[in-house]
């Protein structure tokens, strides 16, 4: 979306359930893992936002290539909400230098 959010609908009711807030530019992509406990969405922003479904609370960011990432480690926010880049090998992502125009999850919901 162009207004920098992702929104969750009721698909029985059309009713929106939830607005994601938390890119800086626009929402390109966003992909349900399998086992639709996680959201990622892409965003010309640079980033990968990963969002828990029920609750629509951000879990964390992947980031690449931008200002206070110059190292391009992954960025996280901790349980506190602190932003950090620490290295995880769970999350080897090198870096976006553009915008990510698509998200999805491998059928195992790993990676």
């Amino acid at each position: 979306s162009s207004d920098k959010t992702v929104k969750l609908w009721d698909a029985a009711s059309g009713a929106q359930k939830s607005s994601l807030e938390g890119h800086t530019y626009s929402v390109t992509s966003v992909s349900f893992a399998p086992d639709g406990k996680t959201l990622a969405s892409g965003s010309r922003d640079n980033t990968v936002k990963l969002w828990d479904a029920a609750s629509g609370s951000h879990k964390s960011s992947l980031g690449g290539h931008i200002p206070g990432n110059p190292s391009c480690k992954c960025q996280h926010t901790d349980e506190d909400g602190d932003e950090d880049y620490k290295h995880n090998p769970m999350c080897p992502v090198e870096g976006h230098t553009r915008a990510v125009n698509s998200v999805a999850f491998a059928p195992d919901g790993k990676t």
